[in-house]
């Protein structure tokens, strides 16, 4: 199996080359986890849990920094533009809320985010979260996935507008456990863009039906 590393986990790697063997090694123990969760509960199931383990890490990470905290806020939702990646399961769990819970999504603007080369090259606003509401928060945030639940700023919230500030400085909180979860997970299970993930999720729910 190769091992898959997110972008913010090869950062580190890059600045700490002598972590990979310990990082290599903490992948392997979350690829183990996951596959003996798997055992037992289906592939959404294992995702829900798994989204305990990055909050779990997220909070032991926050109390270990002291005053070095997030400045992310409820409702400050600039990072709900940048491209997010999601495992098979994160989204068929997001595909079974959404049905669950009825709600309806704009297919034709995850079609467009799909077909994007360069996520760049899309309009500020076809890089709007399909999730994100007209008040600025998520619809589906209990079931968030973990390119979300990791992601934190520690500097100015406002430099994550990339229309007001296409260049600005942000700062990322890094959780360095949270991306070797991450990354264990989408080694085993593989990852794709959200919009992808939910369309195929979407195909395979219409050929089932």
């Amino acid at each position: 199996m190769e091992i898959g590393v997110t972008q913010t986990l090869k950062g580190l790697l890059k600045r700490s080359p002598d972590k990979l063997s310990e990082v290599s090694a903490a992948i392997k123990h979350y690829v183990s986890e996951y596959k003996r969760a798997m055992r037992t509960v289906d592939g959404k199931s294992a995702a829900h849990s798994f989204h305990a383990v990055v909050d779990g890490l997220v909070s032991e990470t926050r109390k270990a920094t002291g005053s070095n905290q997030p400045s992310c806020r409820r409702g400050c939702h600039f990072c709900c533009y940048i491209q997010v990646d999601v495992s098979p399961d994160e989204a068929e769990l997001l595909f079974s809320y959404l049905k669950w819970k009825s709600l309806e999504l704009d297919w034709d603007h995850l079609k467009r985010q799909a077909a994007a080369k360069n996520w760049g090259m899309l309009s500020f606003e076809d890089r709007r979260c399909v999730f994100l509401s007209e008040n600025g928060e998520c619809k589906v945030y209990e079931h968030r996935p973990m390119s979300c639940r990791k992601y934190f700023v520690s500097g100015e919230p406002q430099m994550c507008n990339s229309k007001k500030y296409p260049k600005g400085d942000v700062l990322v909180y890094s959780v360095n456990y949270a991306e070797v979860v991450a990354s264990a997970v989408y080694s085993l299970r593989g990852a794709k863009t959200l919009a992808n993930g939910l369309i195929e999720q979407r195909s395979k729910n219409e050929v089932s039906t």
